[in-house]
């Protein structure tokens, strides 16, 4: 078939074989020897954990919990001595030292009072009632300033209210205590490590009646967008003497990340590779299901677990037995090749493999060995494994292994992609496959996690496919049963080198560019 191409005022011959479509065996999981697997790119669910937000709620954004918020001193490895004292200690206020403050006595639970659009109220409830002359509360508020309606309850029943006024966590004047560092709750990196702020400070409430014991105080949001956090109360029965906590319950929101909490470092030594850094090791790569305590359905099946692909129920896939020991055979630009090999030769009349490129795609040599001495060859192209190809398998998260994060979660990304090689000869057993790295990035990978193989004869329908110009010279390859898309530039009976295009279920566009030799294509129906 002889095709023009209006927009490049050239001829692009398109030649079309029809490959009959196959009512197949199942594919049927092929056991591969222990060597087949050169690398370790997926983190076991038993790996140190992630990155997740331990707080309730932020300074920067209130209960959306994302930016900036306080963390506990031992937090940061690098300046231990920065961040808001140990759970349920006691300070001195740097305006007024003998005026003292305590922090809750939990970082791993509520230990503030948020007070903002979104938690607009709040009750503290004193632990021992008693009267007070005047209260002083300990406070700061992001996107602020800010101010907080409050109502002091006493035991005689009586009420009366105030106002009090919460300055910039950012702030550096009057502060009462400096934690010298914040860091992101999300995603944890530090900032203003070892400055003047951000800070704590103190502000006051006289009482008209310091006779009736107080019994709890209410918070209530009045307006603006500020997060107005309040961490402690400290009150004093006369108008001299100093200011002594208070012990109170009823804080709403958890605004700081505990020393314990995951820390922003490099997850060394649970993998040897990743799909982004080969054996750099870094950037993103998979988990197993189970590591991320967020979305603990999403990341692979558990190691040894039977893959069924959710795009053609008849190949199922077997992965690696480990996932602490090498589950995948990795090849790039450094590792040019590898070779996987059944545990027991198997004759097979198409091969399946399981895999998927970090920074693909990426072209591969696939070369066939048989037990008769016979080989025969193919390119694979094995997909980026963040692309929009029809797909086997989505963990719907990948983790980065310099920061710990695990990202796109539930976007039906990073993705496992099947390929499938039609063998000539189906009567020889199939002793080993070679893989070798042909094209693709300096920075791509591709990884094989399995191989699947199918005995099935050919039945049923012929696929056909069909040519179409569309405006602008672009061509449109339609087919009428889905199936795998290759092409060749060379036809050579037997020994024709075939070139996986990816899964074709209706049509695909393609946009010769000039100079593009024709093409030869064909379908293997599923």
């Amino acid at each position: 078939m002889r095709l023009s191409s209006p927009r490049q005022a050239a001829l692009f011959v398109v030649a079309i074989t029809f490959l009959s479509g196959l009512t197949r065996a199942d594919f049927i999981p092929i056991p591969l020897t222990s060597d087949s697997f050169n690398q370790d790119v997926v983190v076991e669910k038993t790996a140190p954990s992630p990155i997740v937000p331990v707080t309730t709620a932020s300074m920067d954004s209130g209960i959306t919990n994302t930016g900036y918020g306080w963390y506990e001193k031992g937090y940061n490895l690098d300046s231990p001595a920065t961040g808001l004292p140990s759970p349920g200690s006691v300070i001195a206020s740097d305006m007024s030292p003998d005026d003292t403050y305590q922090f809750a006595p939990s970082y791993k639970s509520n230990n503030a009072v948020m007070i903002d659009r979104e938690l607009t109220n709040a009750t503290l409830t004193l632990a021992t009632p008693a009267p007070y002359s005047r209260l002083s509360f300990l406070v700061a508020s992001g996107n602020g300033p800010g101010s907080v309606q409050v109502i002091i309850h006493h035991q005689d029943s009586t009420t009366e209210t105030g106002t009090v006024f919460c300055t910039d966590w950012m702030s550096s004047v009057g502060e009462a205590y400096v934690p010298a560092g914040r860091v992101d709750v999300g995603t944890s990196p530090f900032d203003s490590v070892g400055l003047n702020h951000p800070a704590l400070f103190t502000r006051g409430l006289a009482l008209s009646n310091s006779n009736s014991a107080v019994t709890a105080i209410d918070f209530g949001y009045s307006s603006g967008l500020a997060h107005n956090a309040i961490f402690a109360v400290s009150g004093s029965a006369n108008q001299v003497d100093p200011l002594v906590p208070i012990v109170v319950t009823g804080f709403n929101a958890d605004l700081v990340v505990e020393s314990s909490a995951p820390r922003r470092a490099h997850m060394s030594g649970v993998t040897t590779a990743s799909m982004e850094g080969g054996t750099i090791n870094g950037f993103r790569t998979w988990y197993e299901r189970g590591y991320y305590p967020l979305s603990p359905a999403t990341g692979l099946p558990a190691a040894g677990s039977i893959l069924t692909s959710s795009l053609a129920a008849d190949h199922r896939y077997a992965l690696a037995s480990s996932y602490t020991d090498n589950n995948a055979l990795l090849i790039d630009y450094d590792l040019s090749s590898g070779t996987l090999t059944p545990a027991t030769p198997t004759a097979c009349t198409t091969l399946s493999f399981l895999c998927a490129a970090g920074r693909g795609p990426v072209t591969i040599q696939c070369v066939i060995n048989h037990a008769n001495g016979s080989s025969e060859t193919n390119s694979l192209i094995v997909p980026n494994w963040f692309d929009n190809s029809p797909i086997v398998f989505s963990p719907n998260g990948a983790i980065n292994l310099d920061t710990r994060i695990v990202d796109s979660v539930g976007a039906n990304n990073p993705r496992l992609y099947f390929l499938d090689v039609p063998l000539v000869n189906s009567v020889s057993p199939v002793t080993n496959v070679i893989l070798a790295f042909t094209n693709g990035g300096a920075n791509s990978h591709a990884a094989f996690f399995a191989m699947s193989g199918s005995s099935g004869q050919s039945t049923s329908t012929r696929p056909v496919l069909s040519i179409s110009i569309l405006s602008g010279g672009n061509l449109r390859i339609a087919t009428s049963q889905s199936g795998q898309l290759q092409s060749t530039s060379a036809l050579n009976g037997t020994n024709t080198v075939w070139q996986n295009e990816g899964f074709i279920a209706g049509a695909i566009d393609v946009s010769p560019g000039p100079g593009i030799p024709g093409k030869f294509y064909r379908v293997i129906g599923q």
